[in-house]
């Protein structure tokens, strides 16, 4: 039976200290898939997520929706526009916007259809 359930997990930073974070647990058929919080604060974006299935798993970062060029300079990372993109390999190559076709792409990874 598919189902969507929500978890909370506990986060330590260094900068940020301890917190809780909401992540999701999806049944899809007989598969699990986790959708579990990482970080807040990373160098290079503004959170992380992984996606982990039975088969593989995916990294959600979000990432300054604009170059630093076209945002104001100095400009606070809480006032700027993100966006999710999904990194299945293991590195930050590879990537694509984690939009509706993004989504189903990461499912397909970590339930490991083709």
């Amino acid at each position: 039976m598919d189902q969507i359930v929500d978890t909370r997990h506990r986060l330590t930073e260094e900068t940020l200290g301890a917190y809780e974070a909401p992540g999701l647990e999806v049944t899809i058929g007989r598969d699990l898939v986790a959708f579990i919080p990482v970080a807040s604060l990373i160098i290079g974006g503004y959170g992380r997520v992984d996606v982990i299935g039975p088969r593989d798993q995916v990294k959600l970062i979000a990432d300054r929706a604009q170059s630093v060029d076209e945002g104001e300079p100095g400009m606070p990372a809480e006032e700027c526009d993100w966006v999710w993109s999904a990194y299945p390999d293991r590195s930050r190559r590879g990537g694509f916007p984690l939009d509706e076709a993004g989504l189903a792409n990461v499912l397909e990874v970590v339930l490991g259809g083709a």
